[in-house]
């Protein structure tokens, strides 16, 4: 009996641990584009360091004076490649309507005792993406 039980919690543990799903860069940069791309800020800072944060309240902010129309067309985003160097990773991606390839950069850091991939934007790159439309 005493090994049943035994069996039993090891097999329990297991699956609670197994059900755990890690996200690569690839599905947390597509989560974020689409936030992005729907203007839902608050969305899209679940998944940035607290640079893109920051960066994503001045958008929000920029928007609301600019009385920008939130009702645009959304473009199809379709992940191309990622290249995932250490803590760091790129992803490549095209916008619908767009040939440009684009691309995000994300950074593994630790978040309630685990390694999380964020998208680490920078206020360099923004010049950048502008550039390319």
């Amino acid at each position: 009996m005493k090994n049943l039980i035994y069996f039993l919690t090891v097999l329990f543990i297991f699956t609670l641990t197994s059900c755990k799903k890690d996200q690569g860069p690839i599905p947390v940069a597509e989560q974020f584009l689409i936030a992005v791309q729907e203007h839902d800020y608050e969305k899209a800072a679940e998944f940035g360091t607290k640079e893109t944060i920051k960066l994503l309240k001045q958008f929000e902010k920029i928007e609301e004076l600019n009385g920008n129309d939130l009702n645009e067309k959304l473009n199809k985003i379709t992940i191309l490649s990622e290249d995932i160097q250490g803590k760091k990773a790129m992803v490549y991606f095209k916008e619908e309507g767009n040939e440009n390839e684009q691309k995000i950069t994300l950074v593994k850091v630790e978040e309630d005792g685990e390694y999380v991939w964020k998208v680490a934007m920078k206020k360099e790159e923004i010049n950048v993406i502008d550039d390319q439309e």
